[in-house]
């Protein structure tokens, strides 16, 4: 198993309502899961303790059978870097670095200089697959939201990560570029990377194999979908199960 979450609970505040409430789940390794729910259901939130950015009150997370929760925090931040990719509604970026520099950032830090230009080629056939190779040199100010969001997530891509965690990666974007976005992340996908999304758009969640449905700080439902169903097909299905339950 690539990632498992046993009765995980997270409050904000002393004598509030828990976000979640013992929520277990389970990522194999190749899954492309996404979770959707109602607005404070604890969609992000249960994003930000399985990717180790919080803490549970309760429970425990295992990644490759790790505890995460008993690992050195020096040991989390390498764990992030080299194995977890992130993709968010809105990529951010050094203002001081160009396009290409940008997306290398994470494979360079601790790097010896000789190891870079093996990153800046890592980084533009990334760049050149996602379409975007032509901004290679562009400051952030210089491109569109959508390239902004390919350059994201080639960034998310550069180490080769087991698992990508995707919060509304297409929530900030027109509908062409949210669907472009999508086709590339089920691209990597496809090469057999692990993806963990979170959206609220059933048309987002449709690129996945499984959605998990949240509601009151529990999954409510797992809908597990045909690999055979064409787009449509599986926004109908999500859309009934999401009626069904009152979401």
């Amino acid at each position: 198993m690539l990632l498992e979450a046993h009765n995980l609970s997270k409050s904000y505040q002393e004598n509030q309502e828990p976000i979640l409430r013992d929520l277990s789940l389970e990522i194999e390794s190749g899954q492309f899961i996404a979770i959707m729910g109602p607005s404070g259901c604890g969609k992000s939130t249960l994003l930000n303790l399985l990717s180790t950015i919080d803490r549970p009150d309760q429970g425990q997370i295992l990644y490759q059978e790790q505890d995460l929760l008993a690992m050195k925090d020096k040991d989390l931040d390498r764990l992030r870097r080299e194995s977890f990719g992130f993709v968010f509604q809105q990529a951010t970026f050094l203002k001081n670095l160009n396009i290409l520099d940008n997306i290398c950032l994470p494979s360079i830090i601790g790097k010896k200089s000789s190891e870079r230009k093996a990153s800046h080629e890592r980084a533009k056939e990334l760049m050149a697959l996602t379409g975007i190779k032509d901004i290679a040199h562009r400051s952030i100010h210089q491109v569109s939201g959508g390239q902004l969001q390919r350059a994201g997530i080639c960034r998310a891509l550069i180490n080769q990560p087991r698992l990508i965690f995707a919060d509304e990666p297409t929530g900030a974007l027109n509908s062409q570029a949210g669907r472009q976005a999508m086709e590339l992340m089920q691209h990597f996908h496809q090469q057999g990377a692990s993806i963990l999304l979170v959206t609220h758009d059933a048309s987002v969640a449709t690129y996945a194999d499984k959605v998990l449905l949240i509601l009151d700080g529990k999954i409510k439902k797992e809908v597990l979908f045909d690999p055979a169903a064409h787009q449509d097909e599986r926004r109908q299905l999500l859309l009934a199960e999401l009626n069904q339950i009152g979401i």
